[in-house]
């Protein structure tokens, strides 16, 4: 009886060995869920541990970009935005996770321009800045042939150590104004 026993602590002891080698050491297991609250109107997005997202009005989740942590979202009208929530030291200028608030958003607004700029070959404009509420807004602009053929608009903000990135990626019926004040009505938890 004793060797049985001795055997399976010997099993389960190797069985926990292999599944702890095989599972990467920095990732970071998130649940995620969508829901729509009618009562309010909102999308809640939520991503633990990271936080939770309240949308303005009613959205339909779309395709995840698992490289960006980009979740897009569709509505009746048109319009296509994008949130993207994760811990702020995991982007390859604040690794070490050096960078906090304002000075985050910062360096993150201008990797992404030269990222835009020299690989995408797009215009970007910042729209506001606002240190004391921590979020900065931009766009991405191009023209072509008289045509607009990229025209987006980012919120980015920093709050308990996580990023946030919030974006309308297609306009629908939006116009600027309309863009930037529906960013800015999106909540965090």
């Amino acid at each position: 009886m004793k060797k049985i026993i001795f055997k399976s602590l010997v099993v389960i002891v190797i069985l926990l060995f292999l599944a702890s080698c095989s599972c990467p050491k920095s990732a970071t297991y998130t649940i995620v869920g969508v829901h729509y609250v009618e009562k309010k109107n909102i999308t809640e997005y939520m991503v633990l541990p990271y936080g939770t997202v309240f949308i303005p009005g009613k959205w339909e989740k779309a395709e995840y970009l698992n490289h960006s942590r980009q979740q897009y979202f569709n509505n009746e009208n048109g319009n296509r935005i994008s949130i993207a929530l994760g811990p702020n030291n995991k982007f390859e200028f604040n690794q070490d996770g050096s960078k906090k608030g304002f000075d985050l958003l910062k360096a993150y607004f201008e990797w992404e321009k030269e990222y835009f700029t020299n690989t995408v070959k797009v215009d970007v404009k910042l729209i506001e800045e606002n240190p004391n509420d921590n979020y900065l807004i931009f766009q991405i602009y191009k023209k072509e042939d008289g045509m607009i053929k990229v025209n987006n608009y980012f919120f980015i903000t920093e709050k308990h150590n996580t990023f946030y990135i919030f974006s309308v990626q297609t306009l629908g019926k939006w116009n600027q104004e309309q863009a930037i004040n529906f960013l800015k009505e999106i909540e965090i938890n």
